[in-house]
């Protein structure tokens, strides 16, 4: 065997050691990154599972009088709602912590009254919406008069940034999937209009307002005031058929998506304010 046939001998050994190096290396690759998947969706999982166990975890131990309960185990949100006291707090799946929901940014005459020492004060009832983005509010927007009654608000809050709209101001009262607000004219005491609105917020037609009239009320005529200010109202802009809320909204905190309770509990409670802010409060306190 001459020189020339060793050296081909020994460059093919070579390049046979070179193929199985790479194969090694590009096995190894992509066993890494396989593990590496593996490894990212048990933690999204584990995340999932510990925000739907936190949430759940809280809801076993919420004081007693609470009404309104509400939980998202979705990424927007992953939070739970509820209302205590007249009061909204809201818990935070991921961070452990709970808050009172505040609307700092509600205009001072669209604001939410609190007195906890006044039976009426605060937010008294909320009803989540249809679609699971919303939570309407009627809530006191002054003290209790002498007729044993506090003028109200009726809000939207928007479940993903805490925005709050105000919709419109009253006496507020709702029959199955629909808000009817009797705005008060100030200087004669006397109702200057009947409103209406579905679970979404909503205010629906001068013609549909009417029938649902005739059925809230079937044997109260409007009065001419009445007619002739349909649409007119504190909180309410333009004086035609078919006026629209004049929005009192501000931005807060908060994210949105699936509902894990489709049909939330819907309760009496107190009221809530505008641009939503934080304020800390301890979960033991409320126990």
């Amino acid at each position: 065997m001459d020189t020339r046939q060793i050296d081909n001998i020994l460059k093919g050994q070579r390049l046979w050691v070179i193929a199985a190096v790479v194969a090694t290396l590009v096995i190894a690759a992509i066993s890494v990154i396989s593990l590496s998947q593996c490894s990212s969706d048990t933690a999204d999982d584990g995340e999932s599972l510990s925000v739907a166990a936190a949430l759940d975890s809280l809801e076993q131990r919420l004081p007693g009088g609470t009404g309104f309960l509400v939980k998202f185990a979705d990424e927007r949100r992953h939070c739970l709602f509820y209302l205590n006291g007249g009061h909204l707090y809201k818990f935070d799946g991921i961070t452990k912590r709970l808050d009172e929901v505040l609307f700092t940014a509600l205009t001072e005459g669209a604001a939410i009254y609190y007195n906890d020492s006044d039976i009426n004060a605060g937010i008294r009832e909320a009803v989540l919406s249809p679609d699971g983005e919303f939570i309407m509010l009627t809530a006191a927007v002054s003290p209790t008069g002498k007729d044993g009654k506090a003028m109200q608000g009726l809000y939207r809050m928007n479940t993903v940034n805490l925005t709050i709209d105000a919709l419109a101001q009253g006496y507020v009262a709702r029959e199955g999937d629909l808000f009817f607000v009797s705005v008060i004219d100030k200087n004669t005491g006397r109702q200057r209009a009947m409103l209406g609105f579905d679970r979404s917020g909503k205010q629906v037609s001068r013609e549909k307002q009417q029938e649902m009239l005739k059925a809230y009320k079937p044997d109260v005529k409007p009065t001419a005031d009445e007619e002739g200010a349909e649409g007119d109202g504190q909180a309410l802009s333009g004086g035609s058929d078919n006026a629209t809320p004049a929005v009192n909204s501000g931005s807060g905190v908060s994210s949105s998506a699936d509902v894990t309770k489709d049909k939330a509990e819907e309760t009496q409670a107190k009221p809530a304010s505008a641009p939503a802010t934080a304020k800390p409060v301890q979960a033991s306190d409320k126990e």
